[in-house]
């Protein structure tokens, strides 16, 4: 995608095959773009080539669609494109940042350049969730890191470890607007006690997600649904 001007839009590469092959925009119709601080600008197609589409600024407006919550959603990377899942439905739902996490049970444990490469992705698909969602913000994916750095990082007003063992009820969590929340779910095979324990000596609070066993995507996706409500 490449801006000529303030009024003039000229997109090709993978945003055309979007819109031109996908959505089969023609000359006359409309779209939207927004560039993840509220802005949206609505645009007037006035021409379509091969692998080009050209248009013009019709209307522009500043909006804010924020989730009431500002939640991290700390995540062990899974198998196969469950991650992805994770990502785009948490964006979805209102997660405002992504902390992938390596632990003493994650099995699709990444680091180096494949590390980089899959945080790169996972930030794409924040882009293209925030877009589908009408969201006025984009979250972030952060870089991988160990259990141990994650229980470190500052500026939270809110810490939870969700955890299967844990006897509280799943509607325990009640948390006020504008807050920080930083939520942990774990791997495949769920948190050792030893981490759940030295979390707990870093300020986290457990809780449970409910009486049932969960897999890993889901317990993810219902925590965030918990928090943000």
């Amino acid at each position: 995608m490449a801006t000529t001007g303030d009024s003039l839009l000229e997109l090709s590469g993978e945003v055309f095959g979007h819109l031109g092959r996908s959505r089969r925009l023609s000359v006359g119709e409309a779209f939207v773009t927004f560039d993840g601080s509220g802005i949206d600008k609505r645009w007037k197609v006035i021409e379509v080539t091969v692998g080009k589409i050209r248009a013009t600024l019709a209307e522009e407006r500043k909006f804010v669609n924020r989730p009431r919550v500002d939640l991290t959603l700390a995540f062990s990377p899974l198998k196969g494109g469950k991650s992805d899942d994770v990502i785009a439905m948490g964006t979805q739902i209102g997660v405002n940042s992504f902390i992938p996490f390596n632990c003493s049970r994650t099995v699709a444990k990444l680091s180096g350049k494949r590390a980089g490469e899959r945080v790169e992705r996972w930030n794409e698909i924040c882009r293209q969730n925030s877009g589908f969602s009408k969201r006025s913000n984009v979250p972030v994916v952060r870089d991988i890191i160990n259990f141990d750095d994650l229980l470190k990082l500052p500026g939270f007003d809110v810490k939870y470890i969700f955890y299967e063992d844990q006897p509280e009820a799943a509607t325990s969590v009640r948390i006020d607007d504008g807050l920080s929340v930083i939520a942990l779910v774990g791997p495949e095979g769920g948190f050792e006690a030893d981490e759940v324990r030295t979390a707990h000596e870093a300020g986290f609070i457990s809780a449970s997600l409910g009486p049932f066993i969960l897999k890993a995507d889901t317990a993810a996706l219902k925590a965030a649904g918990l928090i943000i409500g």
